[in-house]
């Protein structure tokens, strides 16, 4: 049988609270306590998913703070991106086919409710210009 895919995704969320007075939160579990069982009225949305590869996750996890084995494994505990004197360390970025890729992802992720069309216009532009331009370098 073979192996599942793994899928890594980055979801932005917009947390919106309505309070009386001053509120010192210290976490979210404090704000979604706040709003399910405190004085507060609060409302979730999410404003962006993006799909992720495996190093781009790693590079994510250590930005946050984590270690990169948390999520993906312990082939990834104690990664560390390439310093900038290491060769290979310059970032490459997704090709235009993996970038336009993730935008259909990014799309097919919203659900049902709608991605903000402008936004989706602008990245599904700059995906099919950069496919162009890759393909006349070709």
């Amino acid at each position: 049988m073979a192996e599942k895919s793994r899928s890594f995704k980055k979801t932005t969320l917009e947390v919106e609270v309505l309070s009386e007075g001053d509120w010192d939160w210290e976490s979210l579990k404090d704000v979604a306590h706040s709003i399910t069982d405190g004085g507060c009225s609060g409302s979730v949305e999410t404003k962006d998913v993006t799909f992720l590869t495996e190093e781009q996750t790693a590079r994510a996890l250590l930005k946050q703070g984590s270690d990169p084995g948390f999520l993906l494994g312990g082939a990834w505990e104690g990664w560390e991106p390439p310093t900038e004197d290491e060769p290979g360390s310059a970032e490459v970025g997704p090709t235009a086919e993996e970038e336009l890729l993730q935008v259909c992802q990014d799309v097919a992720s919203f659900n049902g409710e709608s991605m903000p069309m402008l936004a989706f216009s602008e990245r599904m532009g700059q995906a099919l210009q950069r496919m162009q331009e890759e393909s006349h370098d070709a």
